[in-house]
């Protein structure tokens, strides 16, 4: 193996690992949906943008938001 695909492969078990840690500390949005609510670890799924992590608005919210604008064919 060349040097530069040691360092490649360094780079994504790196980032890989730095995934992992985020998702221990803060969670995932998905766990909004085992417990109803936005707050907590999910709060920063929300913004300005999206009124709630989609485990919260349900499937028919973001089917909705997801084809606004689009037309039907």
């Amino acid at each position: 193996m060349a040097p530069i695909d040691i360092v490649v492969l360094l780079l994504i078990g790196i980032a890989f690992v730095a995934v992992l840690i985020r998702i221990r500390r803060k969670g995932t949005c998905g766990d909004c949906g085992d417990s109803g609510s936005c707050g907590g670890s999910c709060s920063s799924c929300s913004s300005s943008e999206h009124a709630g992590c989609p485990a919260c608005e349900g499937v028919d919210a973001v089917a909705k938001k997801l084809s606004h604008g689009l037309k039907a064919s």
